[in-house]
């Protein structure tokens, strides 16, 4: 179900009053560290940046993303958005309800929901898998359809309702194929990122460094690191980092593996480090990952 969606253009950090807050919806704490507020809210919260770049700061990590990277936060994970030159984005708030019957229902408006269908059926809230940051390899389509999504929804034309979660649930479908099809990974114009890319796809369970990888490609450290981050959108380490969480998660899905065996085979030395990194990225230690999916899946054997 969506629940707010908009446009930005942001040049500066989000701006709170010097003390904690809270509303019914909405808190937000100062966090010391940081120099800066985090917030958080009881939707899911999807981001895609248009233009420039945005500086995001979730839990314990911060980074910036460029044109066309993707945002993810699940409800009441905290985090802030800031930009040093303006910067614009388009953002999506969303749940994902399940109703428990068989067959899926899909009302024209909110309220709809809960008169006609309340007694009847118990919609249950899912959890979105997802990773926090996605950088697109068909930007184009995303974009399409993050924009009708939003413009359907602001607006408002007759069956506006209907019109926005199709397009929003074609914009989920896209977001996830991105984000876990093995078969396509990314493509990139320029030759000497595309060879590291590569390298990484296929050694992304040994021992990496970004040195050995500037080494590869012939280019200075420092260079390669700069090249990288505005051709792909991420740092290389963010870049290893993310696509060993993605094939782990994979493997927490699909598999019986023990979380020992699972860090091991994408590349982390410990299993602290992998749990830390994982939790960093996703919101929840893998083992609460995997306990989901089993029931999830039992859920549905049902």
């Amino acid at each position: 179900m969506l629940y707010h969606a908009g446009w930005e253009i942001r040049d500066g950090h989000w701006s709170y009053p010097q003390r904690e807050m809270s509303s019914g919806l909405f808190q937000a704490r100062y966090v010391s560290e940081l120099a800066c507020y985090v917030r958080t809210i009881p939707y899911h919260w999807l981001m895609m940046v248009l233009q420039g770049e945005v500086v995001v700061t979730c839990s314990d990590f911060r980074t910036t993303i460029g044109e066309n990277a993707v945002v993810h936060f699940q409800p009441h994970q905290p985090h802030h958005i800031s930009a040093d030159q303006p910067a614009n984005y388009i953002w999506i708030h969303y749940k994902m309800l399940l109703p428990s019957q068989e067959e899926p229902l899909l009302p024209l408006y909110p309220d709809e929901q809960v008169a006609r269908y309340g007694r009847e059926t118990v919609f249950q809230e899912a959890v979105v898998d997802l990773p926090s940051i996605i950088v697109p390899r068909n930007p184009n389509l995303v974009r399409k359809l993050f924009t009708t999504t939003v413009e359907e929804f602001m607006l408002e034309p007759p069956g506006f309702m209907l019109s926005s979660k199709a397009n929003f649930q074609c914009l989920l479908t896209a977001l996830f194929r991105e984000a876990t099809d093995r078969s396509s990974p990314a493509i990139v114009s320029d030759p000497a990122i595309q060879r590291a890319l590569d390298h990484i796809h296929q050694h992304y369970d040994t021992k990496m460094t970004i040195s050995s990888l500037a080494a590869l490609v012939n280019l200075s450290q420092n260079y390669f690191i700069s090249r990288f981050g505005k051709i792909v959108g991420i740092s290389p380490n963010e870049y290893i980092l993310r696509f060993r969480i993605r094939h782990a998660k994979m493997l927490l899905r699909d598999t019986d593996m023990r979380l020992t065996e699972i860090a091991a085979c994408v590349g982390f030395e410990s299993l602290s480090y992998f749990s830390r990194m994982f939790r960093k990225l996703e919101g929840i230690p893998p083992s609460e990952y995997k306990s989901y999916k089993l029931r999830t899946d039992v859920h549905h054997s049902e």
